[in-house]
């Protein structure tokens, strides 16, 4: 380090910046015209970037490349530049064409670490004040401080910067290359619970952790017993040892299993007793279970502490069956309110804080590595800090962080592994050459949406068997539409934008524009012309029970098991109509043979929804015009059908998320009248739940 303080005060001393010739050249990343030596990589955090601008170069050359183009940017303080102004670490480009935005990229200067276009002493001080480690850079920082491509700001870095400073050999903007030979590959086998596992509406932490570790050129495959399928990754990353419900075991297992009985499926052994499932690295969360079912700390007879006991006997035995493993033993993430396990724990129960996991891991892992284990303690609670108040947890149960929770220990795990994973790798070679993602398209190239409605893009890949498939979702304007990890499109306000999916392998996109209009149900008022009476003559489609009953020719529909017996379906608007008569929740199952299905018309506009097969379709005169197949929600939502000049719709709302979404559309003649029909809390269970029922109409 006084090595390189002295270079620094020679730099202060002679500083020289050299600029190169900006000359363009045709690209296929983007379709355009891009500088001589730039192109695009791709980040987990900050999207596309695009790299190999020598330093000094201003606006006015970038646009004079882009000549079919319409440029505009905002520097690093997100102002407004002139064609005179330098470009710079954290300069965010629109490219635009015929008024709308067709592409959105952020710019790196390596060396340009403050983000004003020059490579000067200033920026010799913010990298030399985060090596020491008396500061933090920000990731676009960082990158542009990552002069030696080592995933790391250190001494190589300040080298390169002296050099580039004294004159003597100009830093390399080229530096950012894709990884094409494999580095020896990591086996990585994640063990713990549900958190682990991923399920229901959330994903696995693993989803994030293997970006970051693509992202890095860490070649790495999960390993272990289970699979949980994620359309984000491919298949090298869907095996784990989660199991939801779980404890440590054995003897806690309460019937409901424990991991340490599971570990002979975990690391199993061939006929000759050798382990058929070898991973390098372990990274294991548990005791989630213990603790919320209530599995006592310590034995109030005899004061041996029963979890420590059980945790380090789990331990023991997975390097009796993998002895080269490295075991990461992490301590539990908070719970939605914000409080570890431990905490929750002690005053839910009324155990001692100073008996319980969280507060004492490190002791127990110490303990393990005094006994010759290669294991290594990490704080993940403390690392993630996850709560309810910052959105971390899945609302339908306030315990399992959510996708933006799981990315958070996604990220937290590979800030404590990556060091190691990169070492592993760069051991040896795997000897296979890295095959990259060509090209990746999406599911739409267009999509209209009312403000507040939601879509979803999906993505495919060429050539299908790249060994890493994933994209980063950006938005050119978040407040039109944004994007979430998954490809969920949210419209927000009025106006146009263009959705970017960009492949961390390959560096290639794909685009979708959006364009988000008023909801007419905002400014338009639904009348309701229905009577409110039932027509007596429509029983017979209706069981006699006790639970039905009529009444002024009105029939009232009390809890459950109401059946119709007959194939005729729901006809509303043609054969009778439902309004809200009930008096209870009303539950109906609508049979037709061995489909079952429900049909909402109005007119001669036809929704179905055919349980079987999973499918929606929309008809018009009895003629299919649109059809999809979808998942089917099992929380509270609404399907309605919508009619108004020509456009007919079928859309979906979550009545729990408040999501959504035009599953159906096409056009029909105009008959001159708006109309909504929509059923209520509709889940198809071989059976359909129907909390209302009702149709809207305007002549």
């Amino acid at each position: 380090m006084k090595k390189i303080n002295k270079t620094l005060s020679c730099i202060i001393a002679i500083a020289i910046l050299a600029i190169s010739v900006f000359v363009p050249v045709t690209v296929s990343a983007a379709e355009y015209v891009i500088p001589d030596g730039a192109k695009f990589i791709t980040d987990v955090e900050i999207g596309r970037i695009l790299v190999g601008i020598e330093p000094g170069t201003t606006l006015s050359q970038l646009k004079d490349v882009f000549s079919d183009y319409t440029l505009t940017a905002k520097n690093l303080n997100n102002a407004a530049m002139a064609d005179t102004d330098n470009l710079g670490t954290g300069c965010v480009v629109s490219v635009n064409s015929d008024g709308s935005i067709v592409d959105q990229f952020t710019v790196v200067v390596y060396g340009d670490i403050d983000g004003n276009g020059v490579i000067e002493i200033a920026d010799s001080v913010v990298l030399m004040q985060s090596v020491l480690g008396n500061s933090e850079l920000t990731r676009l920082n960082f990158i542009a401080g990552d002069i030696s491509d080592n995933n790391k700001n250190d001494a190589s870095d300040m080298l390169h910067l002296s050099l580039h400073m004294l004159g003597i050999k100009n830093i390399d903007q080229t530096i950012a290359s894709e990884q094409s030979l494999l580095g020896k590959q990591v086996r990585i086998v994640t063990i713990g619970d549900s958190i682990t596992e991923g399920m229901g509406t959330f994903n696995s932490y693993r989803t994030q952790l293997a970006k970051e570790l693509y992202s890095a050129g860490a070649n790495i495959k999960f390993v272990g017993p289970r699979q949980s399928p994620d359309p984000r990754v491919t298949s090298d990353y869907y095996n784990h040892a989660g199991w939801s419900g779980w404890f440590v075991g054995p003897t806690t297992s309460g019937g409901s299993g424990g991991i340490y009985n599971e570990l002979p499926n975990i690391f199993p052994y061939d006929e000759e007793g050798k382990p058929t499932d070898v991973a390098d690295i372990g990274l294991m969360m548990i005791g989630h279970n213990n603790y919320f079912r209530n599995v006592a700390l310590v034995d109030s007879e005899t004061g041996r502490h029963i979890f420590e006991d059980e945790y380090k006997n789990l331990v023991r035995e997975i390097f009796v069956r993998q002895p080269n493993i490295t075991l990461y033993c992490a301590t539990m993430v908070n719970q939605d309110n914000g409080h570890s396990p431990d905490y929750n724990y002690q005053n839910r129960y009324g155990y001692s804080y100073s008996d319980a996991q969280n507060a004492n891991l490190h002791i127990w892992v110490q303990d393990l590595v005094d006994e010759g284990y290669d294991v290594k303690y990490f704080d993940l609670c403390g690392a993630t800090n996850l709560s309810g108040a910052n959105g971390d947890f899945n609302s339908n149960d306030g315990t399992h962080p959510n996708e933006q929770g799981q990315a958070k220990m996604g990220h937290a795990w590979f800030t404590r592994i990556a060091d190691d994973v990169l070492a592993r790798n760069k051991a040896e070679t795997s000897g296979e050459l890295e095959v990259m993602v060509n090209s990746v398209a999406l599911s739409k190239s267009s999509i209209t949406l009312y403000e507040g409605y939601d879509d979803t893009l999906s993505v495919t890949y060429t050539p299908e068997n790249a060994n890493f498939r994933t994209v980063v979702w950006t938005s050119s304007n978040n407040n039109i539409a944004t994007v979430d990890t998954v490809g969920n499109v949210h419209a927000n306000k009025p106006g146009t934008c263009t959705i970017t999916a960009t492949s961390l392998s390959g560096n290639v996109s794909a685009y979708c524009t959006v364009t988000v209009e008023t909801d007419p149900a905002k400014t338009e008022m639904p009348v309701n012309l229905f009577n409110t009476s039932f027509n007596a003559a429509d029983a017979h489609l209706f069981t006699e029970s006790s639970k039905t009953a009529y009444f002024n020719n009105e029939i009232y529909l009390n809890g459950f098991d109401v059946w119709l017996e007959t194939a005729e379906t729901f006809e509303l608007g043609n054969n009778w109509a439902y309004s809200q008569v009930m008096r209870d929740t009303i539950n109906f199952a609508i049979s037709y043979g061995d489909k079952y299905y429900i049909n909402m018309s109005v007119g001669k506009i036809t929704a179905r929804i055919i349980d079987s097969s999973k499918k929606f379709e929309l008809l018009y005169d009895g003629k299919v015009i649109d059809t999809t197949t979808a998942n089917y929600d099992t929380t509270q939502c609404k399907y309605t059908l919508r009619y108004k000049e020509g456009k007919v719709m079928l859309i979906k709302e979550s009545l729990v998320t408040g999501v959504k979404q035009i599953l159906l559309s096409g056009e029909v003649p105009n008959e001159n009248y708006y109309s909504t029909a929509s059923i209520y809390n509709y889940e198809l269970w071989r059976g359909v739940v129907m909390n209302q029922m009702s149709v809207d109409i305007i002549k």
